[in-house]
């Protein structure tokens, strides 16, 4: 769950933004995936073009929460047909393209990953029988500051943190 803090007047969560390296890894020893399932909501205002029309549905839609997922027929003996790994090479190469089409799914994982919800895939290495999971949560990006940091220190690191985030993954704004 995002961390609540309190600010004048109100309250706000803050979800966490998930490394994009280390949970690309993750999901690369993976020969099969067998389960995809994100929980997602609008972004607030910066887009990525992996996912510009999924959040644009959903602001359409004034929905204020999406809650996907897809599971593998097991009758099969095969996992789904993804392009999460795809999705995840654009990121890494810094080559994301509105041109290209991805599902609903990969697309929701992506923006969960951006750090607007949370997402999960199960799935299996080659040779494996046990089936891994991997949670956006569980690879946070991380900064580390001075323990007597003031409040206002504290936001000029975290606004450069997402800036620089926002620059190597080309979020723009809406």
């Amino acid at each position: 769950k995002g961390l609540q803090l309190l600010l004048i007047p109100g309250n706000c969560t803050i979800e966490t933004i998930s490394d994009l390296r280390k949970i690309s890894a993750k999901i690369k020893e993976l020969n099969e995936i067998t389960f995809i399932q994100a929980s997602i909501t609008p972004s607030n205002p910066i887009y990525n073009p992996i996912w510009h029309k999924l959040d644009e549905s959903l602001r359409s839609r004034n929905a204020e929460r999406l809650t996907i997922s897809e599971r593998a027929r097991m009758s099969s003996n095969e996992g789904l047909k993804t392009k999460i790994k795809e999705c995840l090479d654009e990121g890494e190469n810094l080559n994301y393209s509105s041109d290209r089409s991805y599902s609903i799914l990969d697309a929701g994982f992506m923006m969960a990953l951006d750090g607007y919800g949370q997402a999960t895939i199960k799935g299996r290495a080659l040779g494996s029988a046990k089936i891994k999971t991997i949670k956006t949560a569980d690879t946070q990006e991380h900064f580390e500051s001075d323990a007597n940091a003031s409040r206002g220190k504290l936001a000029k690191i975290s606004i450069s943190k997402f800036n620089k985030l926002a620059k190597e993954r080309k979020w723009r704004k809406n």
